[in-house]
């Protein structure tokens, strides 16, 4: 009960935050780094120097990466003029801004996409970068600083995420600082980048005032993922005991897959980071076999484009097995009464075809027909056993443990989708306005479950 407490009260304060406006705080933070950077370090009178140097190569390409950490459309926040040169997903982009405002590109990025920008002022050879720091592209030895906080409330305003904030210069500060009358200095200076990298020039613009340039995400985006096919790799009519390969593709226009949930029609199934795995079938027959996919924002999703009926062949020794493979709730789990459920049923029988169905809903209610599909109307809230059974070839009826589901009905809209397993609903009303809250640990079955990426697996039936 405590750690029930504890999931409550978190899922209240959540609520709330989320819901809060989002201000700006001084110092949004961002992720922006190089792949492959190089450093200067340097004494310039008498300061002791360190600059992470990312950059474009003499031919101009974008040769550094920003790997990003939000989902959504890319927005580029500018102070000062260059041309802006994007490659998102290989694709490239570019625009000429001049001043201070904002790019919306129109191109949306997942969790986990790489974003290389360059700011090319039409320097040569090198563009250069470093990070602000307390909102100010500080310079050193009296070269200068720019505020950079207009672009920092302008992001936060927007309501957008920042990913990258930056201070670009186009310049040879060596001889800017000459220019302005500065006493030459003594630098022992050395780089640990190539001997490409670190030409024969102190430092490109250690002032770096020429521009800000921020990336940023507007992750205000309607999710959208899918699970959007299941192949049979290979095993597929071969006999007994039989190894299937399969391999689902899902999408997530949002973040990436995280697992894949196979249901493989003889009482087997197994959840796995694997998108492609072996099954082994130790009985011929006709198996109903289905995938879900785990996305970003862990929904379980499904769909008639992810189920696949595999045949396996029978040996001339085998003996009779059947059994009824899985009850299966397709639509209208969790949701408010009154409710459509819809449910599929499968089964298998090695010496012949399963010849009916038959389901009890928990609520009284019992159907019979020879299609795996039904559908059912729960009129009140509550928890509901439903069990399901298979009529095989000798006209024996067939049930198992892997045949039965439960099926929730609620009276309030539920905060989260569960997956399978038992619900522990905790009323908040007064507290969370009325929701339900609930842990729900996802369960395999009671059964034995013995499948392995990449490994045969099987689970025996009673004859």
């Amino acid at each position: 009960m405590k750690k029930i407490l504890i999931f409550v009260f978190t899922l209240i304060i959540l609520t709330f935050s989320q819901g809060s406006t989002r201000a700006f705080s001084g110092n949004l933070k961002a992720d922006a780094h190089c792949d492959s950077p190089w450093f200067y370090k340097f004494n310039f009178s008498g300061e002791d120097v360190s600059i992470e140097h990312c950059g474009r190569s003499d031919s101009g390409s974008l040769d550094y990466t920003i790997t990003s950490v939000a989902a959504g459309e890319v927005v580029v926040y500018h102070r000062g003029s260059a041309t802006l040169r994007l490659k998102i997903n290989g694709n490239n982009y570019s625009k000429t801004v001049n001043g201070e405002g904002s790019w919306k590109t129109g191109v949306k990025i997942a969790v986990g996409d790489k974003v290389s920008l360059l700011a090319d002022m039409g320097d040569s050879p090198y563009s250069g970068w470093i990070s602000p720091k307390d909102n100010l592209c500080n310079g050193f030895s009296g070269a200068g600083s720019a505020n950079v906080s207009s672009l920092y409330n302008a992001i936060s305003n927007d309501g957008n995420k920042l990913i990258s904030a930056q201070c670009w210069g186009d310049g040879y500060a060596y001889e800017s600082f000459l220019k302005e009358s500065y006493s030459k200095p003594n630098v022992n200076i050395s780089c640990t980048g190539s001997a490409k990298d670190c030409h024969d020039v102190m430092i490109e613009d250690m002032d770096f005032n020429d521009g800000a340039f921020f990336l940023a995400v507007d992750d205000r985006v309607e999710h959208k993922s899918s699970c959007d096919y299941l192949n049979i790799i290979s095993g597929n009519n071969s006999k007994v005991p039989a190894k299937v390969t399969f391999e689902v593709k899902a999408s997530d226009n949002l973040g990436a897959i995280k697992q894949y949930r196979y249901i493989f029609g003889d009482g087997s199934k197994i959840e796995t980071e694997y998108a492609k795995i072996d099954h082994t079938y130790e009985s011929s027959g006709k198996f109903s076999v289905i995938a879900e996919a785990k996305d970003s924002k862990d929904n379980w999703i499904k769909s008639d484009k992810c189920q696949q009926t595999v045949n396996v062949a029978a040996v001339s020794i085998e003996s009779h097995r059947s059994s009824c493979s899985y009850l299966y709730v397709t639509e209208g789990q969790n949701r408010k009464a009154p409710a459509l459920v819809k449910f599929k049923v499968a089964g298998y029988d090695n010496k012949g075809d399963i010849k009916s169905y038959k389901i009890d809903f928990g609520d009284g209610n019992k159907v019979e027909a020879n299609s795996t599909q039904f559908e059912h109307n729960y009129a009140q809230p509550g928890t509901y056993k439903v069990r399901a059974e298979v009529k095989d070839s000798t006209d024996q009826w067939r049930s198992d443990d892997d045949c039965v589901e439960t099926v929730y009905i609620s009276t309030e809209p539920i905060v989260n989708q569960p997956s399978t397993g038992t619900p522990t609903w905790v009323s908040v009303v007064g507290l969370g306005g009325g929701a339900l809250a609930f842990a729900y640990p996802f369960v395999q079955g009671t059964k034995n479950m013995n499948s392995f990426v990449i490994k045969s697996s099987s689970k025996k039936r009673k004859k």
